[in-house]
């Protein structure tokens, strides 16, 4: 009897072992999960952040001049004798080395040229797209501004200004062959100014002082009050008239044809040696160093006050391009829309910034630390 149970028992243990052995074989086994196509990286997106304003950098030398605008781009000079063309996106066109010459200003020619000049007044016309010498020329000026560009009849020109007594030059753009030299006045810190038939600038004898384009010859100075010298550069107005900072914080008014001062109004505590900028016919923009944007109706010939803006604790310097006011402040770079005030830009770059400079396409360019930078403005 036991004998039959134990037969039974194995035989159902066997059944069982038989039914798990076809469940593990038969039965499918769950299908792996399918890996995902592979993408692209996509950087995260997030609309509301700001673009940079900064477009790029570049090292330059650490006794650069501050750069002078090209067509697009940017010509870069120093005292130790280096030329650096960039392209406005920052890409090197040309470089070159002159170690026995300090550059001390230059300047766009054409869309073909580009002139340099030395602090011992030596005149080098450059190929814009090579940087190869065209011409050179001894001219005997120390001149800190970049020359004034005009055309005189039917040639262009090259006009520099001594800076220690205010002597003009005037310089064949094609050739290099001077044709005329001005009588001396006294030590000018301003650049020379077209102004219709003259060559126009102010200077240490608190006057304007206007020359014939066609010669050199001294045709008038307009005196200003003993204490009124000019170290900024003179603004032309419609019907003769200049407009020039003073000394003294004055925004001096003078007429061509009487040959005197018509108007002044105080638009600093201190000196207004920026450059005015005419906004419309009757209308002028002047910035002062205490930090404020002022802007002046001509009624006549007389200057009237219209809106200030107190823009920063001080202005280190500025420039106009193309109605956007630009300037170094409070250790960042700003850029105002002169039709419009209310729109800004404040560009915090670092400590030491100097030698700005604005150009094409909303761009400037400003020296900081041994790096050109290139920022973007409206």
């Amino acid at each position: 009897m036991k004998s039959h149970l134990w037969i039974a028992l194995l035989g159902m243990t066997l059944v069982l072992v038989a039914a798990v052995a076809l469940y593990t074989v038969f039965k499918k086994p769950p299908a792996p999960p399918v890996p995902a196509p592979l993408t692209e990286a996509k950087p995260l997106l997030n609309p509301q952040a700001p673009k940079t304003p900064i477009l790029w950098r570049t090292p330059i030398s650490s006794t650069a001049n501050t750069p002078s605008p090209l067509a697009c781009g940017w010509l870069i000079t120093d005292s130790n004798g280096q030329l650096l063309a960039l392209s406005g996106k920052g890409e090197m066109r040309w470089q070159a080395s002159y170690s026995n010459r300090a550059w001390q200003a230059a300047t766009l020619v054409d869309d073909e040229t580009v002139c340099a000049v030395t602090r011992k007044g030596e005149l080098f016309l450059f190929d814009a797209t090579t940087g190869l010498v065209k011409w050179s020329k001894e001219t005997g000026l120390s001149s800190p501004h970049p020359p004034c560009i005009e055309m005189l009849e039917g040639q262009r020109v090259i006009i520099l200004l001594s800076q220690e007594d205010g002597t003009l030059v005037c310089v064949n753009a094609a050739d290099g062959q001077i044709r005329w030299r001005s009588p001396a006045t006294n030590r000018s810190d301003g650049p020379p100014v077209r102004c219709g038939s003259f060559i126009a600038y102010g200077n240490c004898d608190a006057a304007v002082h206007l020359f014939s384009l066609a010669t050199g010859e001294l045709k008038g100075s307009i005196p200003l009050a003993d204490d009124e010298q000019v170290a900024g550069a003179v603004l032309p107005l419609p019907n003769d008239k200049l407009l020039v900072g003073t000394r003294t914080g004055k925004l001096a008014m003078l007429d061509t044809k009487r040959m005197l001062c018509t108007s002044r109004a105080t638009v600093s505590d201190t000196e207004a040696f920026a450059t005015p900028t005419l906004l419309a016919t009757n209308r002028v923009f002047m910035p002062v160093s205490e930090g404020r944007m002022t802007f002046w109706r001509i009624e006549g010939d007389q200057l009237v006050a219209e809106e200030h803006i107190q823009l920063s604790t001080s202005f280190d310097e500025t420039a106009v391009l193309d109605n956007v006011f630009w300037t170094i402040a409070n250790r960042s770079v700003q850029a105002v829309r002169l039709a419009a005030p209310a729109e800004r830009l404040q560009i915090k770059l670092g400590d030491d910034l100097r030698g700005l400079s604005p150009g094409c396409f909303g761009k400037a360019v400003i020296i900081s630390d041994g790096e050109l930078i290139c920022v973007k403005g409206f």
